[in-house]
């Protein structure tokens, strides 16, 4: 048995056994219910306002949300910034790109994996990695002008949104609900540290060549072999490839697991939140309890020190993405089982990207 799968099978095992403490009360349980009444706020607030994708911004809320509202603020305000600048970016390429694969897999492969280079290297990471990941959301699918420009708006108005409604619900619970619990609930926000001086890091230049390598076969793959969710390929790529720069010197091994747990966490997250979403849209106080639900334990499953975390995040993605419809008038998991989809082919294309480059990574990091 492969190393990384004994691993996995003890990861898992982990994570199940942790799932019993989710019947004690402590600091992961105050933070996973934090995060549900975020959700359940965005998802309300979307569909008030009648915006595209009310998925996105449930999954912001749930992204965005950390046990103090001063890092939650900070996370927020990144995810914007990356967002917009993302979408400034591809909105500013012209038409062309979006009529040629070649030139489609070239801006993917320039700006995705270049603005990765950053999100593996500077301070605010997290602003590079979703201008990184909201670039090729627009470029993979083909976008251009007007249409551009109004998905560029909407992803930008869901992620204001989810993002808001995390905060509101931060601050009220930092203020009244942490404060008063004191102890291991009211920890002090951290302390940013001053800035590492910019130095060219060629392992994490190789690293990201590898994503842009991945990148170029995106367009062609989903062209000639007719592969779904070009969108969700691209980003899964990007995402698995975000990892800590500690973590370059063992990258394959690390990527490895990051791709099964991606894999894990979309297959369960999305299941359930398929069978719900058949058995319960007709009720939506049904409806709501099951989002609650899902989220806890997804939270549960991200907070803990099981090893596991990747896989919570990815429970919650594909749990969001598929039971928060865009209206609940006609039920359709078709986007979540295309999103899917596309994950698998995002790990088709990286993993022989992986394999062909391992002989020669990161020597010198």
């Amino acid at each position: 048995m492969p190393a990384w799968l004994a691993e996995l099978r003890g990861v898992t095992t982990a994570m199940l056994l942790d799932l019993k403490l989710l019947a004690s009360f402590g600091p992961r349980t105050v933070d996973a219910l934090e995060t549900a009444v975020a959700v359940l706020l965005a998802v309300a607030c979307a569909h008030a306002l009648g915006e595209q994708h009310v998925g996105w911004a449930a999954y912001s809320a749930c992204m965005v949300m950390r046990p103090h509202v001063a890092v939650s603020a900070r996370r927020g305000l990144l995810r914007i910034i990356g967002t917009v600048a993302g979408a400034a970016l591809a909105c500013v390429l012209p038409a062309e790109v979006a009529s040629s694969p070649a030139l489609t897999a070239l801006a993917l492969a320039i700006g995705g994996a270049g603005i990765l280079y950053f999100a593996l290297t500077e301070r605010h990471s997290y602003a590079w990695l979703f201008m990184s990941l909201t670039f090729t959301m627009i470029v993979g699918d083909g976008m251009a002008g007007a249409t551009a420009n109004l998905f560029a708006v909407s992803r930008i108005a869901e992620v204001v949104t989810g993002t808001a409604c995390c905060l509101a619900v931060s601050a009220v619970s930092t203020t009244f609900v942490r404060r008063r619990l004191g102890g291991a609930f009211h920890a002090p926000p951290p302390v940013y540290g001053d800035p590492q001086p910019r130095c060219w890091h060629p392992a994490a230049a190789r690293h990201a060549a590898k994503g842009a390598l991945a990148l170029l076969l995106v367009p062609f793959a989903q062209r000639w072999l007719h592969f779904p969710a070009p969108v969700q390929t691209s980003i899964t790529i990007l995402a698995v490839l975000m990892i800590p720069l500690a973590n370059l010197e063992a990258a394959h091994g690390h990527l490895t697991r990051r791709l099964a747990h991606r894999v894990i966490g979309c297959v369960i997250g999305g299941v359930i939140a398929a069978i719900g979403l058949h058995a319960l849209h007709q009720s939506a106080p049904a409806m709501a309890l099951l989002i609650a639900l899902g989220v806890i334990v997804g939270r549960h499953i991200e907070s803990a020190r099981t090893g596991a975390a990747y896989i919570g995040t990815q429970f919650l993605l594909a749990f969001l993405v598929v039971l928060v419809p865009d209206s609940y008038e006609v039920v359709d998991v078709g986007a979540g089982i295309e999103r899917f989809y596309g994950v698998i082919c995002g790990i088709a294309l990286l993993y022989p990207v992986l394999l062909l480059t391992a002989g020669s990574r990161d020597q010198d990091a």
